[in-house]
């Protein structure tokens, strides 16, 4: 029922985590430093979406979510040798809070994650709908 939403969301990230990454990780004496995060996140919404102007172009919304993702870490020192470098699986939830003009949103996301804890992130993205009603 209107003005709630749900459905799936399928989320490619580029992340720089900060240089004490949960893990310690050397090869030919070089460390891990500068690590790049690459990923895909699969993710359930529950949300409210609301569009309190006459013009119906500007909305706002609100949402919690569940999901899981996978994640490589890319260890910018090694060169071509970090794509072999660390995957791994992770469970998330979260919530965010944004704003919607026509097909653009803008939010600002804060979740758990397994691997990682606590992640909070600034999202720019484009909307579509599939099997809009006519």
């Amino acid at each position: 029922m209107p003005p709630f939403y749900t459905g799936i969301c399928v989320s490619p990230y580029i992340g720089f985590p900060k240089s004490d990454y949960p893990y310690k990780y050397t090869k030919n004496s070089t460390s891990l430093e500068t690590p790049l995060l690459a990923g895909l996140d699969l993710s359930a919404p529950f949300g409210i979406f609301v569009m309190p102007f006459v013009n119906n172009e500007i909305g706002f919304f609100a949402e919690i979510f569940a999901g899981a993702g996978v994640c490589l870490l890319w260890n910018r020192n090694f060169g071509a040798e970090s794509a072999a470098s660390k995957p791994f699986i992770s469970f998330n939830v979260g919530t965010k809070l944004g704003i919607n003009w026509k097909y653009f949103s803008l939010n600002v996301a804060a979740q758990w994650n397994s691997v990682q804890k606590i992640v909070v992130s600034t999202e720019l993205g484009a909307n579509f709908k599939i099997g809009e009603k006519k």
